[in-house]
């Protein structure tokens, strides 16, 4: 076998490895039943708000999905439409950009000091009232608007990027590229799993899918509660916790000043380095152009191609299919076999996903739709090698915090993203000014600016596993249970000089 070859092989199984001792299979399996859950019922969703929606400006029967592709949609299923697009975008603007913006980083940092455990929990019980308002909705007939509050409320925080901090906690930094893009693979197969009842004809009814997705919901918190262990040694919990005390006092009135000061903190990881900083202009423009997609993508299909419910359900298994692939096989050939670098993995990413605006943008078939979702997978890997990036160059102590800084750089995007587009999207949408595919001309040209941003970005010639010294900081090893560990210091604090804040801040 070819030694490189055999080397990312060692490499790989070695990062599994990692992942049983350290139990993060625990939080891939409660990953995937959330996700699986909400991947049964997210196909029936978009033609449940658009009947929805359509019924009330309408005084009868009317049929707005499923349509012949080229045929334009009646004024009403328009006005559904222009509805459900504006009400996405308040949503978004109001969870993403103000509640999560402040509360993704804040309730990241605090993990710091008490574990990462209870806002695992936190973050999946947030998920229920969306299920208690459809299955209202289906059995009595309760106002499906109400479904856009219980939706601020769960995606007021970014789950996910606390998982990213539960892996930097216990993977060794040489593995943490590969696992972060395993950690997304659940989603993926969910993407597959999920949808595919509802595409093979077996699940018809909104309100069965909603019951299936309660069930998987509800089994995504047990294992959390009983399974998955807590990340933070104390020690680490209670280093993180008496400098926030020592910074800001032991009073209530204090702490309360310290979660400002903890919020402010942590979002200043992002503007450390220039290449931090540019990196997280391009996760601000990929997240703002990710959100937007996802909002008005069903809407517009099923007015250009014709799209209905089997065919949302087509398009989520396909889209999971590329993603699945691309984070478990592809991210791991491309960095361990072909040694690509984090850098060039985003650039790839946003290039990949540039096609797959322009094929939306000129989409008029159903094939043509299933085309761009596919070429559109390898987007996946800008998220995990901008985490892994920023991951490496900060304390042990601050891996909640710069997860929750890329969370709340990604909610204030996504919060701004689908206000913009949906104003773009309703603007040509307007009398002889008929272009829908407008919004996705613009993704595709905001692509290219992050394409640019990200070749711009200079990293360290050497990585902290093997660098004695790096912008003022010294990664000093240690082992621990077998395995080496790097932990970053100040080189100014080691030698007694003031240190340089320019670089990293102190806790």
């Amino acid at each position: 076998m070819n030694p490189t070859a055999l080397r990312s092989n060692n490499g790989y199984l070695q990062a599994l490895r990692e992942v049983w001792q350290a139990k993060v299979h625990f939080i891939f399996l409660s990953q995937f039943l959330f996700s699986l859950g909400a991947c049964v019922l997210i196909p029936h969703i978009p033609t449940a708000l658009t009947n929805y929606f359509a019924g009330r400006h309408s005084v009868g029967a009317i049929r707005c999905t499923g349509l012949e592709p080229g045929t334009e949609p009646p004024e009403e299923c328009k006005r559904a439409h222009d509805d459900i697009l504006a009400r996405n975008a308040l949503t978004s603007f109001v969870c993403s950009a103000v509640l999560g913006t402040l509360l993704t980083p804040l309730l990241c940092r605090w993990s710091d000091y008490y574990g990462r455990k209870p806002f695992l929990i936190y973050g999946t019980l947030i998920g229920f009232p969306c299920i208690f308002i459809f299955v209202a909705h289906f059995l009595f007939d309760f106002p499906l608007w109400w479904f856009y509050p219980a939706e601020i409320l769960r995606g007021s925080f970014a789950a996910p990027l606390l998982t990213f901090a539960y892996i930097s906690d216990v993977i060794d930094p040489n593995h943490r590229t590969t696992v972060f893009g395993i950690a997304l693979t659940p989603f993926g197969t969910s993407l597959i799993l999920g949808p595919m009842p509802t595409t093979l004809g077996w699940l018809t009814s909104p309100m069965v899918a909603t019951l299936i997705a309660a069930a998987f919901l509800f089994a995504s918190l047990m294992v959390i509660l009983f399974f998955v262990p807590e990340s933070l040694p104390q020690e680490t919990r209670q280093a993180a916790f008496k400098s926030s005390v020592n910074r800001v006092g032991p009073k209530l009135r204090c702490r309360i000043g310290g979660a400002a000061k903890d919020f402010w903190m942590s979002l200043q990881i992002l503007f450390r380095t220039k290449y931090f900083f540019k990196l997280a202009v391009c996760l601000i423009i990929l997240s703002m152009l990710f959100e937007e997609v996802m909002d008005v993508e069903f809407q517009y299909l099923q007015e250009v191609a014709g799209f209905g419910t089997k065919d949302q359900a087509l398009l989520m298994s396909l889209a999971g299919v590329g993603t699945l692939f691309v984070q478990s096989i592809g991210l791991w050939a491309l960095v361990s076999v072909m040694g690509m670098s984090n850098k060039t993995l985003v650039i790839l990413g946003l290039a990949m996903y540039f096609l797959k605006m322009v094929l939306l943008a000129f989409c008029s078939t159903k094939l043509m739709a299933f085309l761009a979702v596919v070429a559109g997978a390898p987007v996946s890997v800008v998220l995990p090698s901008i985490a892994a990036i920023k991951a490496s160059y900060v304390s042990k102590e601050e891996q909640g915090a710069v997860q929750g800084a890329l969370g709340g750089a990604q909610s204030f995007a996504k919060g701004i993203g689908p206000i913009v587009f949906w104003g773009v999207f309703y603007v040509f949408r307007q009398g002889k000014m008929y272009l829908p595919g407008a919004p996705f001309f613009v993704c595709a040209v905001l692509t290219l600016c992050a394409i640019a941003v990200a070749a711009t970005v200079k990293l360290p010639a050497k990585l902290p596993a093997v660098a004695s010294k790096l912008e003022g900081i010294e990664f000093v090893e240690r082992r621990v249970g077998g395995s080496k560990e790097f932990e970053p210091f100040l080189a100014a604090e080691k030698s007694g000089h003031p240190p340089n804040n320019d670089y990293i801040q102190p806790l």
